[in-house]
């Protein structure tokens, strides 16, 4: 064990257990999921990365960042604890994993920052609001489920992909594992889950900052496999992306109130058919 990383593990340990702290301050409504996962060190990590038991950090990369960016610390050990109240690590299964995991953090942020906190703001926080902003335009509410959709049916360039990486990346996904390798794990999680939706329920009685992020909570299923795409042999019509994008409330919404013509009007970036214009499905 070479010697810079010897000092740098009870310093880091600090900055770990301050972040821990500030949060169950702040937010007490995550103390049960805080308590479930227990921060670990290892070197040459080079980030952090969560198997849903440990939260594993590196320490050197710790201090660096936390030079950088004093923050840094409560806003990663935020991101892991949605990565893992959302159940986003046990969702590998048949699914593309590099697009899911960047759904994921997408997802993951975009709670932390509507929680809006105090001491987690980070330096790129206002061009990835203007993003998420953007994004949220297209498919509504920011589930990892609505974002990896969007991204599989209209995929972006390797240059926009780079770009919501360096916005949103903040954790290593290494020990995601399919979800059957890692079934008692993922119904502990699942269970939390349901604790911390109630405990947020009453925390947030009279308030409606995070309303949003409460909606998504209380509202939020431990699903199983996700489908990406639309349903096969179907075309790709307006209505069928409004509701592989949006859901069932505003495909239901397009099937009472819709013609194509009004879907093309709805949803203009996307191929609408030439008439005659049959009904909504």
């Amino acid at each position: 064990m070479d010697s810079i990383y010897e000092k740098a593990v009870p310093l880091a340990g600090k900055i770990m257990n301050y972040a821990r702290d500030s949060i169950l301050v702040n937010m007490r409504f995550l103390d049960v999921a805080l308590s479930a996962i227990t921060p670990k060190p290892e070197n040459g990590l080079g980030g952090f990365a969560s198997d849903g038991v440990n939260l594993y950090y590196d320490p050197v990369f710790l201090l660096k960042k936390y030079k950088e960016e004093p923050v840094f610390a409560v806003r990663m050990y935020l991101h892991v604890l949605f990565h893992l109240i959302f159940s986003h690590s046990f969702r590998f299964d048949k699914v593309d994993r590099e697009a899911w995991s960047l759904s994921a953090d997408i997802a993951a942020e975009a709670a932390v920052m509507e929680l809006q906190m105090p001491g987690t703001d980070l330096g790129k926080d206002e061009e990835a609001g203007r993003k998420l902003r953007a994004i949220k335009e297209d498919i509504g509410a920011l589930s990892a489920e609505k974002v990896y959709r969007y991204l599989k049916n209209f995929p972006v360039s390797g240059k926009e992909r780079g770009e919501l990486s360096r916005l949103f990346f903040m954790d290593d996904h290494r020990y995601w594992q399919p979800r059957e390798e890692l079934a008692i794990t993922s119904e502990q999680w699942k269970k939390l889950s349901e604790r911390v939706r109630a405990d947020l329920k009453s925390f947030s009685a009279g308030k409606t900052k995070s309303s949003s992020l409460i909606s998504k909570l209380l509202t939020f299923k431990a699903a199983g496999t996700i489908s990406p795409s639309l349903p096969s042999g179907s075309a790709r019509t307006p209505c069928a992306t409004a509701s592989a994008l949006t859901g069932p409330t505003l495909a239901m919404r397009l099937w009472r109130r819709a013609t194509w013509s009004s879907c093309r009007t709805r949803i203009p970036h996307v191929w609408t058919p030439s008439p005659p214009y049959p009904p909504c499905p």
